[in-house]
This record gives structure tokens, C-alpha cells and sequence, in this order.
């Protein structure tokens, strides 16, 4: 089991852990020590999109905030889920060039070890403030990852600098669920039509997810519920009519794109399990 494990050793310890866990939808900001050249290179990407193999993210996944780390990913660890398809709407990975950083993406990713940098907006071993950029999740030059070449013979060292908390489904408007379900949707097809059918079927859920527990999800496939003799439970969304407005053609197009997306993944599911035929074709 160990053979197909990325194993990590820890270079320097970061000052705390994350408030929150880093998972699709998060966005990342993190140094990789370039073996080419002699400054890091600082990328940020968005977490699921496939905008960097999955083995970075999970490395990622494993880090304190200003931590540092080797990595070493076996061969079957870095062919089991490479980069992704492009796709519309996709984040792009993108590297930053910020002079401000310079001094501390040297010291996290040094090989001598030193004192352990302290949080953003304090002050670095060599008593040196620095800040990120607030507008980092937008900034930088779009860039590809087989371009950078910052993987070395499965081996790779990185720090982690910011990431963000993903977005809570539930909080978004409608116009919010069912742009991440156009998104989620697109990534979903561009991954069925390379054959990544489980990876696509996790992106079609996502889809679902976002819409699923909605009012007009609900009213476009209603379900029996449950009633106890006697009393009386209203619904949260008794009394409205989430469809009102929508012209017959609307109500039909919305729930024959539903359909479709339960049956992307219900094929998606089936070819990951049978693994035959490249028929495949995406609603």
C-alpha cells in the first residue's frame, strides 16, 4: 500500500492550523520551489477543477497555513487523476509575480531550516512584514501546469501562503445555484468525453447538489411526504409557487435539463463500473 502513497516530509512547521478545511470550490494560493529556475513560482487556483492534479491537492489538503513540505508521488499516485479538461467557465491556474513575497517564499522553501514564519500581516524570521494581496484569487497571468514543470521525478516541494472557504451552496440566490450547476455541468461532460467517468460523476452530483434541496427543484419533481393522523405540517414553501412567472416552455426546458443531468450521471455511473465503450454522448 505504501508503493501508491504521496509521502510527505515536513520542512518547516506553519505558525497555525486552517480555519477551515480546503475542499472543491476553495480557492489556494501556494509557492512551489522551481527546480529551473532560482525564485518560486506562486500559483493560485480553485480546488476541483482540475486546473492542477489531484495528488497537488491532496498535498495541499495536508498543510498549515506558511507550512513547508517535500513530496514524493509514486507514478500510480500522479497518472490516477491528472490535470483536467477545459471547460467554460473553468478558473484558471494562474502565477503571480509579487516582490513583496520574495524574501519569504525563500526562507519557507530554503533547504537549511530556519525560524518558523509567522502569520500574514506580522513578521517574518528576518523581522520583515509582509501582506498578501486582497484581490489574489484574481490575480496573476493564466497559465497551464504541464507548462511549469515543477514536478521532478515524482518529487515536489511547496508551501501554503492563503486559501478561502468555499462557497455554501445553500446560501446562494437561484441565479447563484444555477450558474454553479451550468458550471458544474460543462466540467461534468468535458470529463465524461476523456473517459474520467467517476471524476465526472462527482462533478455532475455537485450540479445536483447545488439545486436539489431548492423550492423550485422541488416543485418541478414533487414527492410524496410523509403525514402523522391528526396533525398538521406546513412546508417551508407552502403557499408560494416557485414556477409562477416561468412560461410552460421555461418550466418544461428547466426540468428536461434535470432530467438530462440525472441521466449524465446515472450513465457516468454506469460506464465507471463497466468500463467498456467510448460511445459516450454528453446531454
Amino acid at each position: 500500500m505504501n508503493e501508491i502513497m504521496t509521502r510527505k516530509m515536513e520542512i518547516r512547521q506553519g505558525p497555525e492550523r486552517r480555519a477551515h478545511d480546503i475542499e472543491a470550490g476553495s480557492m489556494v494560493l501556494a509557492a512551489f520551489r522551481d527546480p529551473g529556475h532560482s525564485q518560486p513560482t506562486l500559483l493560485s487556483w480553485r480546488v476541483g477543477e482540475g486546473a492542477v492534479p489531484g495528488y497537488i491537492e491532496v498535498a495541499v489538503a495536508s498543510m498549515r497555513l506558511c507550512e513547508s513540505a517535500d513530496f514524493k508521488a509514486p507514478e500510480a499516485v500522479q497518472t490516477c487523476r491528472p490535470t483536467g479538461p477545459s471547460y467554460e467557465g473553468q478558473t484558471p491556474l494562474r502565477r503571480l509575480e509579487v516582490a513583496d513575497l520574495c524574501p519569504l517564499l525563500d526562507e519557507l522553501l530554503a533547504d537549511d531550516e530556519a525560524s518558523t514564519p509567522a502569520e500574514p500581516d506580522g513578521g517574518s524570521p528576518s523581522n520583515k512584514p509582509y501582506q498578501l494581496p486582497a484581490d489574489w484569487v484574481v490575480q496573476g497571468q493564466p497559465t497551464a501546469w504541464a507548462d511549469l514543470k515543477l514536478v521532478e521525478n515524482g518529487s515536489f516541494r511547496l508551501a501554503l501562503l492563503a486559501t478561502t472557504e468555499a462557497i455554501d451552496l445553500c446560501l446562494l440566490e437561484e441565479e447563484g445555484q444555477l450558474h454553479f450547476l451550468e458550471l458544474e455541468r460543462a466540467h461534468g461532460n468535458a470529463l465524461a468525453r476523456e473517459g474520467r467517468y467517476e471524476e465526472a460523476s462527482e462533478a455532475y452530483k455537485r450540479a445536483l447538489d447545488a439545486v436539489r434541496r431548492s423550492p423550485m427543484y422541488k416543485a418541478l419533481f414533487p414527492t410524496e411526504r410523509g403525514h402523522i393522523q391528526g396533525a398538521y405540517s406546513r412546508e417551508a414553501s407552502e403557499g408560494e409557487n416557485p414556477l409562477q412567472g416561468l412560461s410552460e416552455e421555461e418550466v418544461s426546458t428547466r426540468r428536461s435539463n434535470l432530467v438530462a443531468l440525472h441521466l449524465n450521471l446515472s450513465l457516468c455511473g454506469n460506464k465507471a463500473r463497466a468500463t467498456v465503450g467510448n460511445d459516450w454522448g454528453c446531454r
